[in-house]
């Protein structure tokens, strides 16, 4: 129990039914209208994202993003955020610019195997599983490895064979170092 935050039984057996009350009530409301189908026009989900992109890369220091939207099947937005090189003030070009993915090293000399990085960077758990929804680039890392495991391929060569490829993303890839 929270300290100043005062409990009695009537609070236990209302939260609950009003929690109830809203729920059901929201079910109502949906089933009686149609299910939202998301902006209909790009310029519409433009000013939404330029305002957003803009607040999330000044707030994480963020030098540059693409973000692509597909709709229906086919592209319905595509813009490039910030810079591509800060050095040299290259925009992002959402059909150009090259993202990592991951985080981890900047060089290919620091790259180890999955397997060695995850023996030699093992965490301390901080809270118990379940408790919190957050990344975690261990567990991310660890969810690879099984990958690894079970199917007998290489990462970066189970992703592209599984996911890349039978969705026809030609130009990405979960190699490190980029292949030219």
């Amino acid at each position: 129990m929270k300290k100043g935050i005062p409990v009695d039984a009537k609070t236990i057996y209302l939260y609950p039914l009003l929690c109830l009350m809203l729920l059901l009530g929201g079910v109502r409301v949906l089933s009686q209208e149609t299910a939202p189908r998301g902006p209909s026009d790009p310029a519409e989900l433009e000013a939404f994202l330029d305002d957003l992109m803009a607040r999330q890369m000044e707030e994480h220091h963020i030098p540059g993003a693409a973000v692509s939207v597909v709709k229906d099947g086919k592209l319905f937005f595509s813009r490039g955020y910030g810079y591509a090189d800060l050095e040299t003030h290259t925009p992002v070009d959402p059909n150009r610019t090259l993202f990592r993915i991951g985080s981890g090293t900047r060089s290919a000399d620091d790259l180890l195997p999955i397997g060695e990085w995850l023996r030699k960077h093992v965490r301390a758990r901080i809270r118990p599983p379940g408790q919190y929804p957050a990344y975690s680039n261990y567990g991310m890392t660890l969810a690879g490895y099984i990958v690894e495991r079970v199917s007998g391929l290489p990462y970066e060569q189970y992703i592209e064979l599984n996911i890349l490829q039978p969705l026809g993303m030609g130009h990405t890839t979960a190699r490190q170092p980029l292949p030219t």
